[in-house]
């Protein structure tokens, strides 16, 4: 495999003792060791990925068919897709894809699995983003032009949203831990679960946003409150152990 271009993150005299992921383009090999009568048994899961044409990924959704960063570089050109570390908190921090870096069209690829970079965890999208590159550049980068298939996109406003969602929704006040972010399992007709809204605001500094817990956004609108969508985590619809 490493002779015909596939590499691992791993050592491959390890290969013996624990099951390694080799990665080449399109293809995936998983190793696996299993006993069978008290004796090793070595396999090998080998998966080839079949890619949408270039002409049907219109929507962020379209993104999920790409699983790892050398699938990603594979379709889109090692130019466009770029290592970086995301920042969640001071603390806690994750390695990172990024397709189409300081664009309109940039997505944040986290991954489950960090030493191999597959596997999604979440697709990030809008907003500025805390990438260790961003913060050393201090770039700006435009609004973001992706649009999902529910009708979300980066930048609309909380009555665009209201309106699309069409009914009630709740989402975090400044008193809570996840400020602006959307609460999942609503009514209406978006799924806040998959595709994780953060909100942002242009007149809540006062006393009343930032002592609050919940607010809802028929309320928000009626306060006259200047919010829009800041930010959207997509989740993936499956977790294949391969891809």
């Amino acid at each position: 495999f490493t002779k015909e271009g596939f590499y691992c993150n791993e050592p491959t005299n390890t290969l013996a003792f624990k099951p390694l992921l080799f990665q080449y383009k399109e293809s995936t090999v998983r190793t696996r060791i299993d006993t069978l009568n008290d004796i090793p048994v070595y396999s090998m899961e080998v998966y080839r990925k079949s890619f949408p044409a270039p002409k049907d990924i219109h929507y962020a959704d379209d993104l999920l068919a790409f699983s790892s960063h050398e699938q990603l570089e594979y379709y889109f050109g090692k130019n466009n897709v770029k290592s970086d570390i995301y920042y969640f908190s001071e603390n806690e921090i994750a390695k990172c894809s990024v397709l189409f870096l300081n664009t309109r069209r940039q997505v944040v690829f986290i991954w489950k699995d960090e030493l191999n970079k597959c596997r999604i965890a979440h697709l990030l999208f809008g907003g500025q983003q805390k990438l260790e590159s961003a913060m050393e550049s201090n770039r700006f980068v435009g609004e973001n032009s992706w649009v999902f298939k529910s009708g979300i996109r980066p930048g609309m406003s909380l009555m665009e949203l209201r309106r699309l969602n069409g009914s009630n929704f709740k989402f975090f006040g400044g008193n809570a831990a996840f400020s602006g972010s959307v609460v999942g399992g609503a009514e209406g007709n978006l799924n806040f679960k998959k595709e994780n809204v953060i909100l942002g605001c242009m007149n809540c500094n006062d006393n009343n946003f930032s002592s609050s817990t919940l607010i809802s956004a028929d309320d928000a609108l009626a306060d006259q409150r200047i919010l829009f969508v800041l930010s959207v985590a997509l989740n993936p619809y499956n977790d294949h152990p391969i891809e």
